[in-house]
C-alpha cells in the first residue's frame, strides 16, 4: 500500500488500485486542492497501440492522446460519466481523473432479474446517453457491460472508458489498423474490416440488452472460435427468452448480421424499444435537453478563436501574451474561453481559471484558486509561502508544512512583494499555461495582478485571457493597457441558422425559424438559446420546434422575461433556498446552505435546479448556470424579504467562518443590506483596514466612504474617535492613490476631530511652525519628561504622527515647503508623545532630511543618529531597513562615502531578508549614482544593470528608468555616448508608457540633464540651447530633495557657459549662465557634494566676465573641498579648468593639465582625458 501513496501530477495523491481495464488501471485517488475522492485512470498501454481521433505518423504520441482525452472532457450527459481533469504525470504517463462510483454494479449485474420496466429503464439510459454520442459525431467502440455501470443512490446508467472513441467521418482508417473493442461484444462487420459505424456501436447494445432480459449472453462464448462463427452467421436466439414478439423484434433488428439490416439511429431504438414494452416515451428531461443545448455547435467565432489559438501556439514556444476579451452579456464570451480551454488541454498546457464576482469578493479574490494550483506546481520558499498564505490561508495545509507569517511591511511595499511573488511564480512554470479569467468588469484589485503580469508576459509560456463586460465597463482596456482587445458583436443570420440548426436539427434551418430567432433575439447567443429553450418546454421536444407554430412575440421584453420564464420551471419548494443562494452569490457555498437550512436534502435540491438548467457544475463548484440566472432569482425577492435573507447570509458566514479574515468583505456586504448599522459599522470598518494593509486603496475607500456615510447617520452613537480613524484611513487610502486633494480634506478633518489642526494662510503656518519647534526644543531640553509622556495614548498619537506624515507628502508634492515642514514637526511632536515607535523613528528621519533641505546639517546629523539609536529598540525590521536607506541618503549627501556604504550595505541586508524589492531597488540605485561622485563609472555601470535586471523582471518602470538613467550618467564620462543616449530613450518610453507624472520629476530632471551632457560633447549645439532651457524650467525654483539630481543642476550651467565662451547668438546668454550658475549654487547648499561643480562653474562664469582672480579664487575653493569629499572626477575637472585659462608660457599649466589627465584616464573617462590632452598639444605647439 505504501508504494501506492505517489503523487500524479503533483495534484492527486493515489490510494489502492480499484481495477484493471482500457488503456490501464484506475485508482482511488484524493484531490490535494479540493480534499475530493475520485476515481484516477492511468493509461499504461503504450499511445503507439492506440486508436486515435487524429492519427499522423509525425505526430508526437503524447499529444495524440491528449487530443483522445479532449473527446472525454468534452462530453457532459447524466448518464455519460464526466471527466473531470486530464494530463501527464512528471513520468510523461497519460491519466484522467473521473467522479468515484462508489458501490456501483454493472449493467448485466443490476438488470438480471429485474421486472421489465427496471429493464428496459435501464436500457432506454444507455440508448439516451449513446444518442448524444451519436449526435456529437462520436462512436463509444467500446461497449460492454463494464463500460456501463449503474450508481446506487438513483438508479442513474453511467457509460463510461471511452478509450477507444474515435469521430465517425474517420472511423473507416481505424478498422484496419486495430482490433477494436471486446470480442463478445463486436458487430460482424467489423471482423470483416468494414467500417465502424453507429450501427455497430447499436449491436453491442442488443447483445447488452439480451443478456439484461435472458440473463446470458445471445451466444456461446466459452469457445472463441464458436462464438466468431456464430457472431457471423448463427442468428441470436430471441424467440425462448421469454419475451413479447415485439421486443424479440427489437433485439432480433439490434443483432442483425449486417449493418444495412440493424438499427443506425440510437432514437428510433428508443421508441421501437418503448412501443414493444408499453411504455410511454421518455420525456424530453430537461437534462436531456440541456445537453443537446450546451452541445450546440460554436458558431460564428472562428476568427476569434483562431486569433487566440495562434497566441496559444506562440506562448507555447515561449512567446507569451495577453487578451482581452469584451462583448455584452451573453454573446458568447464564456464559450469563447471554453473552446480555448479545450484545446489548450489537448496542446498540453496546464489550464487555470478565474471567476470574478460581483460583491462581498475576497482581496485578490481572481487569483485564488490560480495561486493554490501553481503553489503545488511549483517549489516555494517559507518566505513566499508566508506572502502567499495572506490570499490562501489553507496552503500551509496544501504543501504539507508549516511557514511563518511573511514578515511586516508597510502596505505598499507588502502589495509589491506579493505582486512579485505572484510573478516570480509564472515565471518558474515550465509547462506552458493557460490562465481564464472572467467578469473582469467587477474586479478592482484583482487587476494590478493582471496589468504586472500582462506587461511581462511576451517572455513567458503563458497567455492570460480575461472576460468582461464592455457595456459595464468600458475603460477597463485602458487600465489594462499590455492586454490586446478583442471585441465579440452578436451573431448574423447565417450564424444564427447555424446554431439553430445544431440544436433543432434540420428544422433549425427552415428559414422561418431563423428568421423568427433572429428578429427575436438581434443574434446574441444566450439570448438564442435561452428562446429555443423557452420553445421546447411549451412543445414538449425540440425537434417539434420546427414545425410548431411560432408565437409572434416569446421575447417581448428581452432576456430578462426568458430567464423569468426559466426560474418560473423551478418547483415552488426549491425556491427559497434558491433566493438564498442567489443573495450569497454565483458560486454556492454549499457548508453555508447547509448551515441556514440544516434539514434540507440539498443533494435533491441540486438536482432539481440541474435539472431546470439553472446551476451547472463548474471545475468542481457549483454556480448558476449563468450569471444571467442569478440576477433573475433576486430580482423576484421581494424588498421587504431581502433585509432578512441578507440577515440569514451574514450569520451563516458567522458560524461556519468564525473570524476568518477573507469573509470580512461578505459580512459587510450582507450586514449593509441587513439594514444592521451597528454590524455593517463593524464589518465595513474591518474590511477598510484589510484592504488598507493590502494596499488595495481602491476598495478601501470604497469601505470606508460607505462607513463614514453609515457613521454619519448613525449620529452620536459613533463616537467622534472612531470617526476620526475613518477620516484618517480614507485620506491614506487616496495619498496612496496619489489622490491628494481628498486625501489632505479627509486627513485634515480627521485630525481636526482629535482636536488637531492644519495652519493656513501666509502667517498662521510661520507661527505654528514657531511653536512646533518650541516643544521640538522642549522635549530636547527635558526628554524625561516630555518623550513617551502620554504612552497611555499610543494608539491615537501614532494614528495622528501618520496623518501627519502622510499630509508631509502632500505638501512636498505640492511644493509646500512651510506646511511640509509644520507637518513634519508635528509628526514629531506627536510620536515622542507616544514613546518608541515606528512613527518616532520615520519622524526623527523626517525632520532630518528637513533640515537637509533647509541646510541645517548639524540638525539634521543630530537627528539622523537619534533614528538610528531608536531604530534598534524598536524591533522591526523593515522600520530598520528604511532608517539605514534615510541615513544612507544623508550621508551621502554630505559625501561621507564609508558611512553612506555601511548604512546601505544593512538596508540591502533587510531588504532581502523582508523580500522587499521595491526598497532593495531603490537601496541599490543609489549605490549605483553614488559611484558617480566618486568617480567609479565601470562599478556604477555593474550595480546599475543589477537594478535594470530587477526592475525588468518585476516591470518596475520607475526603477527601471532611474537606473537606466543612472547608467547613462556613468556611460557618458566613458565615452560611450550612443549607448548613453538608448538607455535615456529607453527609460523616456517606459515613463511614457506608463504615462508617469510628477510635479517634482526627479527622474525626468536628471534625464534630460544627462541627454544635455551627451549633446555638449557631441557639439550639437542647436540641441544644446532648448535641452539648456528646458531642464533649466525644470529646476528653477523646485525644491531641492535629491542629491542624485546633480545633472539637472549642473549641466545647464555647463550649457550656457559653453555656449557663450563659443560666441553662440543666445539672447541674454550671460543672464542664462548666471542663473543656471546661481541654481546650482542652491543645490550645493542643500547637498555638499554639489559644492566642487557649482564653484567649477561660477569661477568659469567670472572668467568669462572677466574677473579672472575671482575665477581662480573660486576654482582653488573647488579644488580643495573636491579632495576633501574624496571626488576624484571633479578633482580632474578643476584641474583641466584652471590648467587650460593658464598662459601657454605658464608651467602650472601642464603641470594642472597632466594631472587632470592622469586623473581621467585612471578614471577610464577618455573623453575628458582627450580635452586635457588637446590642451596640452595646443600648449607644446604655442611654445
Amino acid at each position: 500500500m505504501a508504494s501506492l501513496l505517489k503523487i500524479i501530477g503533483r495534484r492527486y495523491v493515489l490510494r489502492e488500485r480499484l481495477g484493471i481495464g482500457g488503456m490501464g488501471a484506475v485508482y482511488r485517488a484524493t484531490d490535494r486542492l479540493t480534499g475530493e475522492v475520485v476515481a484516477l485512470k492511468r493509461v499504461t498501454t503504450p499511445p503507439e497501440q492506440l486508436v486515435f481521433a487524429s492519427p499522423s505518423e509525425q505526430a508526437d504520441q503524447h499529444v495524440r492522446l491528449a487530443r483522445e482525452f479532449g473527446t472525454l472532457a468534452s462530453l457532459r450527459h447524466p448518464y455519460i460519466i464526466s471527466v473531470l481533469d486530464y494530463g501527464f504525470d512528471e513520468e510523461r504517463q497519460p491519466f484522467f481523473t473521473m467522479d468515484l462510483l462508489e458501490g456501483a454494479q454493472t449493467i448485466t449485474e443490476k438488470g438480471q432479474g429485474q421486472d421489465l420496466h427496471t429493464q428496459t429503464d435501464l436500457l432506454v439510459q444507455i440508448l439516451q446517453a449513446l444518442a448524444y454520442l451519436h449526435r456529437r459525431g462520436i462512436l463509444h467502440r467500446d461497449l460492454k457491460p463494464r463500460n456501463i455501470l449503474v450508481t446506487p443512490a438513483d438508479g442513474r446508467v453511467k457509460v463510461l472508458d471511452f478509450g477507444l472513441s474515435v469521430i465517425a467521418p474517420k472511423a473507416m482508417e481505424y478498422v484496419t489498423q486495430t482490433t477494436v473493442g471486446t470480442f463478445p461484444y463486436m458487430a460482424p462487420e467489423l471482423f470483416t474490416g468494414a467500417a465502424f459505424s453507429r450501427a455497430s456501436d447499436l449491436y453491442a447494445v442488443g447483445v447488452i440488452a439480451y443478456e439484461v432480459l435472458a440473463g446470458r449472453h445471445p451466444f456461446d462464448t466459452s469457445n472463441q472460435a464458436v462464438l466468431l462463427y456464430d457472431v457471423l452467421r448463427t442468428p441470436a436466439d430471441v424467440e425462448t427468452i421469454g419475451v413479447n414478439d415485439e421486443l424479440a423484434a427489437v433485439l432480433e433488428r439490434l443483432l442483425a448480421k449486417t449493418s444495412e439490416k440493424r438499427y443506425g439511429d440510437a432514437d428510433q431504438v428508443i421508441r421501437d424499444l418503448c412501443a414493444a414494452t408499453g411504455r410511454p416515451l421518455p420525456p424530453e428531461t430537461v437534462d436531456i435537453r440541456e445537453s443537446y443545448l450546451r452541445a450546440a455547435r460554436f458558431v460564428d467565432r472562428e476568427e476569434e478563436l483562431g486569433q487566440l489559438a495562434g497566441a496559444l501556439r506562440q506562448a507555447m514556444a515561449g512567446r507569451g501574451s495577453a487578451w482581452l476579451v469584451g462583448g455584452e452579456s451573453g454573446v458568447g464570451k464564456s464559450r469563447l474561453l471554453d473552446e480555448l480551454r479545450s484545446l489548450a488541454l489537448v496542446e498540453g498546457a496546464l489550464v487555470l481559471r478565474g471567476q470574478g464576482v460581483s460583491e462581498g469578493a475576497r482581496l485578490y479574490h481572481l487569483w485564488r484558486d490560480v495561486l493554490r494550483w501553481l503553489a503545488i506546481l511549483t517549489e516555494l520558499s517559507d518566505l513566499e509561502v508566508g506572502v502567499l498564505k495572506s490570499l490562501v490561508p489553507d496552503l500551509p495545509d496544501l504543501l504539507g508544512r508549516e511557514v511563518p507569517d511573511a514578515p511586516e511591511l508597510d502596505p505598499q511595499a507588502a502589495q509589491d512583494r506579493l505582486l512579485t511573488v505572484i510573478e516570480d511564480l509564472f515565471s518558474r512554470q515550465s509547462q506552458p499555461t493557460l490562465i481564464l479569467l472572467e467578469d473582469l468588469h467587477w474586479m478592482q484589485e484583482s487587476l494590478i495582478v493582471l496589468a504586472r503580469l500582462s506587461r511581462t508576459v511576451a517572455e513567458k509560456r503563458l497567455l492570460l485571457v480575461g472576460s468582461y463586460r464592455d457595456d459595464e465597463r468600458p475603460d477597463l482596456p485602458t487600465a489594462l493597457p499590455g492586454m490586446q482587445e478583442l471585441k465579440l458583436g452578436r451573431l448574423g443570420p447565417e450564424a444564427v441558422a447555424e446554431l439553430s440548426e445544431a440544436m433543432l436539427g434540420a428544422a433549425g434551418r427552415e428559414p422561418h425559424v431563423v428568421d423568427w430567432l433572429q428578429r427575436q433575439t438581434e443574434g446574441n447567443p444566450f439570448f438564442l438559446v435561452e428562446v429555443v429553450r423557452a420553445l421546447a418546454e411549451e412543445t414538449g421536444q425540440l425537434a417539434d420546434i420546427g414545425s410548431a407554430t411560432l408565437p409572434a412575440r416569446v421575447a417581448a421584453r428581452g432576456v430578462r422575461e426568458v430567464v423569468q420564464h426559466r426560474l418560473a420551471r423551478v418547483p415552488q419548494g426549491a425556491r427559497p433556498l434558491l433566493c438564498m443562494a442567489a443573495v450569497l452569490g454565483r458560486q454556492l457555498d454549499l457548508n453555508l446552505l447547509r448551515s441556514i437550512e440544516p434539514d434540507a436534502d440539498l443533494d435533491s435540491w441540486l438536482a432539481t435546479l440541474v435539472d431546470a438548467a439553472v446551476l451547472e457544475v463548474h471545475d468542481g463548484g457549483w454556480r448558476f448556470a449563468h450569471d444571467r440566472l442569478r440576477e433573475g432569482a433576486l430580482d423576484e425577492i421581494a424588498e421587504d424579504v431581502r433585509p432578512g435573507l441578507h440577515r440569514r447570509a451574514a450569520e451563516a458566514i458567522e458560524a461556519v467562518y468564525p473570524g476568518e479574515a477573507g469573509q470580512v468583505a461578505a459580512l459587510a456586504h450582507h450586514w449593509v443590506y441587513a439594514e444592521d448599522t451597528r454590524k455593517a459599522i463593524d464589518s465595513l470598518e474591518k474590511a477598510g483596514e484589510q484592504a488598507l494593509r493590502n494596499y488595495a486603496n481602491e476598495v478601501a475607500i470604497a469601505f470606508f466612504s460607505q462607513v463614514l456615510e453609515l457613521g454619519h447617520k448613525a449620529g452620536p452613537r459613533v463616537d467622534r474617535m472612531r470617526r476620526a480613524r475613518w477620516e484618517l484611513q480614507l485620506g491614506e487610502a487616496y495619498v496612496n492613490q496619489s489622490m491628494y486633494i481628498e486625501g489632505r480634506e479627509h486627513l485634515t478633518e480627521g485630525l481636526a476631530l482629535l482636536g488637531r489642526s492644519v495652519p493656513s494662510g501666509k502667517v498662521q503656518p510661520v507661527l505654528q511652525i514657531l511653536g512646533q519647534l518650541l516643544q521640538q526644543i522642549l522635549h530636547r531640553l527635558w526628554p524625561k519628561r516630555y518623550v513617551g509622556r502620554f504612552a497611555d495614548r499610543e494608539g491615537v498619537l501614532r494614528d495622528v504622527a501618520r496623518a501627519y506624515e502622510r499630509l508631509a507628502e502632500v505638501y512636498v508634492y505640492a511644493n509646500d515647503m512651510l506646511l511640509s515642514l509644520y507637518t513634519v514637526l508635528s509628526m514629531l511632536n506627536s510620536a515622542e508623545t507616544a514613546g518608541p515607535c515606528p512613527e518616532l523613528v520615520r519622524g526623527y528621519a523626517n525632520v532630518a532630511t528637513m533640515m537637509g533641505f533647509v541646510s541645517l546639517r548639524r540638525l539634521a546629523k543630530a537627528y539622523i543618529r537619534r533614528a538610528l539609536d531608536v531604530a534598534q529598540n524598536v524591533k522591526d525590521l523593515s522600520t530598520q531597513g528604511y532608517t539605514a536607506l534615510i541615513a544612507g541618503f544623508y550621508y551621502a549627501g554630505v559625501g561621507d562615502w564609508s558611512r553612506k556604504e555601511e548604512l546601505w550595505n544593512r538596508a540591502l541586508e533587510i531588504f532581502v531578508q523582508l523580500g522587499d524589492h521595491r526598497s532593495w531597488e531603490g537601496t541599490a540605485g543609489n549605490r549605483a549614482q553614488v559611484r558617480y561622485f566618486q568617480g567609479r563609472f565601470a562599478e556604477g555601470l555593474e550595480l546599475a544593470d543589477t537594478v535594470i535586471l530587477s526592475a525588468g523582471q518585476r516591470n518596475a518602470f520607475f526603477f527601471e528608468a532611474m537606473a537606466l538613467t543612472t547608467k547613462a550618467g556613468h556611460l557618458i564620462p566613458l565615452g560611450r555616448l550612443d549607448e548613453a543616449v538608448t538607455c535615456l530613450e529607453s527609460a523616456q518610453s517606459l515613463l511614457a508608457e506608463n504615462e508617469y507624472t510628477d510635479s517634482i520629476d526627479t527622474i525626468q530632471l536628471a534625464m534630460y540633464g544627462e541627454l544635455l551632457k551627451v549633446y555638449l560633447h557631441r557639439a550639437e549645439y542647436h540641441k544644446v540651447s532648448s535641452t539648456a532651457q528646458r531642464v533649466k524650467d525644470m529646476s528653477t525654483g523646485a525644491q531641492v530633495i535629491d542629491y542624485s539630481d546633480l545633472p539637472g543642476y549642473a549641466n545647464p550651467a555647463e550649457a550656457y557657459l559653453v555656449l557663450w565662451e563659443i560666441g553662440h547668438q543666445e539672447p541674454g546668454i550671460k543672464e542664462l549662465a548666471d542663473k543656471a550658475c546661481r541654481n546650482l549654487e542652491r543645490y550645493a547648499r542643500v547637498c555638499p557634494i554639489g559644492r566642487p561643480r557649482a564653484w567649477l562653474w561660477r569661477g568659469r562664469y567670472l572668467w568669462l566676465s572677466g574677473k579672472t582672480a575671482k575665477a581662480h579664487q573660486f576654482w582653488r575653493k573647488s579644488l580643495a573641498v573636491a579632495e576633501e569629499l574624496d571626488m576624484p572626477y571633479e578633482q580632474g575637472l578643476v584641474y583641466y579648468e584652471i590648467g587650460r585659462h593658464l598662459d601657454a608660457g605658464n608651467p602650472e599649466r601642464a603641470e594642472h593639465l597632466q594631472q587632470a589627465c592622469d586623473i581621467f584616464d585612471r578614471l577610464g573617462a577618455v573623453l575628458d582625458v582627450e580635452r586635457a590632452k588637446a590642451a596640452l598639444d595646443l600648449r607644446d605647439n604655442q611654445m
